[in-house]
């Protein structure tokens, strides 16, 4: 059985999700993060790290961090935009 050439995932392919993490990782280095967690809060005007304030008090993680249910919905979204 010989199998579709098509159907074979190229080297430039497999190459993008590694690109994007390292498009990520420069651009955090530019916003002077260059430890910490990788997936962070970013608000609509591009805010890495936004405080979360509840009556005043502050909420969420202090270093920024996405929740197990936000990373869930960021993927949930960007699958369906994606027609996946």
């Amino acid at each position: 059985m010989t199998k579709d050439p098509a159907a074979r995932p190229r080297k430039a392919d497999a190459a993008v999700p590694v690109r994007a993490v390292r498009d990520l990782l420069a651009a955090l280095a530019e916003a002077g993060r260059t430890v910490g967690p990788l997936l962070v809060r970013i608000d609509k005007h591009g805010r890495l790290n936004p405080p979360l304030t509840r009556a005043g008090r502050p909420i969420g993680d202090p270093d920024g961090r996405m929740t197990a249910e936000a990373v869930a919905d960021s993927v949930t979204r960007i699958a369906a935009a994606a027609a996946l």
